[in-house]
């Protein structure tokens, strides 16, 4: 039965009243510094979190880079809800440093802008930009680790981890990646249908071209907390149209990549094309479809023996991880995959290792 507006209305705000009850005091045992990085003419806000109780001074720590997601329409480094708390209890229990970049998010650029952006991030990060932020506010006794670097991104965040890392932008230690949003070219993205996203019915086209022409001429944007936008990213998705404004041009694609060996060569022979990687995924995911990652992980099998991939597909929809503990077992193993190489204390295993839990309740 067709939806009317009124009860979709409801139900979008039922959504974001959800998504608006998580609090910041999540944040509140970290010590937070706002810096930034240029892209082109652009000046994007990146954050630095510190746990607040760690080692002492003098110790290098390592770090965790975290990549917000929001469809490449909406969100923001710090957006509470999309910063899943057992990522922040994750880097208190190793001292660990989180970098949580923003981007310039869609209609106002294109998808060639947002890997540009991921680009420079990455430049101004392997150049120690956040090294001299902390210098520049009386933190210098805190040393970040260059070597041990986990990379974790959800949902679009996701789509960009993996860029970066195809691209050759960031060479992290280990990867998490949360229900990552990566075949853009499926016919979830692009085809209208009925496609309810987290109870939310279909939006009418209507709404996305409203938004576009109020936008144009306007400056990109590089935050955009919800509600605002939302409803034109579900919009997008719901009528297939998001390579309309992410574009057609094959490296945007990770699958294409990844099927016409569009990526730069490894540095030696022994080098995976991902370094180990923890994903995971809701089976109900009705905003990003778990067969995306089911194929994705089947695509880097027969791509690359030599990936190390660990794939949990658990009951839930979108974000079912936001209460989630690191103690849950599906959780703390998935983790344990990826703390060794990441922190150096376990070499990373020299043969494929594919462990797909699907069973664990």
């Amino acid at each position: 039965m067709a939806q009317t507006s009124a009860e979709r209305d409801a139900r979008f705000k039922a959504l974001v009243d959800i998504l608006l009850s998580i609090p910041a005091s999540i944040f509140e045992p970290f010590e937070i510094h706002r810096t930034h990085y240029q892209s082109s003419s652009n000046v994007i806000e990146a954050d630095l979190l510190i746990p607040k109780k760690g080692p002492g001074p003098q110790i290098s720590r390592p770090i965790i880079v975290r990549i917000h997601g929001g469809f490449l329409f909406t969100g923001s480094s710090l957006f509470p809800a999309w910063f899943s708390k057992w990522i922040l209890d994750f880097a208190e229990l190793h001292g660990a440093v989180i970098i949580s970049p923003n981007y310039r998010l869609l209609p106002e650029v294109r998808g060639k802008q947002l890997i540009d952006d991921m680009e420079a991030f990455w430049t101004w990060f392997n150049r120690g930009g956040p090294q001299q932020h902390l210098e520049s506010v009386g933190r210098s006794d805190v040393f970040l680790d260059m070597s041990r670097i986990l990379l974790i991104g959800e949902s679009a965040g996701g789509y960009l981890a993996i860029q970066s890392v195809l691209s050759r932008f960031a060479r992290p230690q280990a990867m998490v990646m949360l229900y990552p949003m990566l075949d853009m070219q499926s016919e979830y993205y692009n085809k209208p249908y009925e496609k309810p996203i987290c109870g939310v019915p279909n939006f009418p086209n209507e709404i996305i071209d409203r938004f576009v022409v109020s936008r144009l001429g306007q400056a990109s944007i590089t935050e955009a907390d919800p509600p605002h936008r939302l409803d034109v990213a579900l919009a997008v998705v719901q009528n297939g149209r998001l390579v309309e404004f992410l574009g057609d041009e094959p490296d945007l694609f990770v699958f294409e990549r990844l099927r016409t060996n569009n990526i730069p060569s490894p540095e030696t022979d022994y080098d995976a094309i991902l370094p180990p990687l923890f994903i995971f995924h809701g089976e109900n995911d009705s905003a990003v479809p778990v067969s995306s990652t089911l194929k994705f992980v089947r695509l880097l099998q027969g791509r690359d023996v030599r990936a190390q991939v660990r794939m949990t597909i658990r009951p839930g929809d979108h974000g079912f991880d936001a209460y989630s503990t690191v103690d849950e077992v599906w959780l703390r193993e998935g983790l344990n995959f990826v703390t060794g190489p990441w922190l150096g204390s376990t070499p990373s295993p020299n043969f494929p290792c594919y462990a797909m839990d699907f069973t664990q309740r």
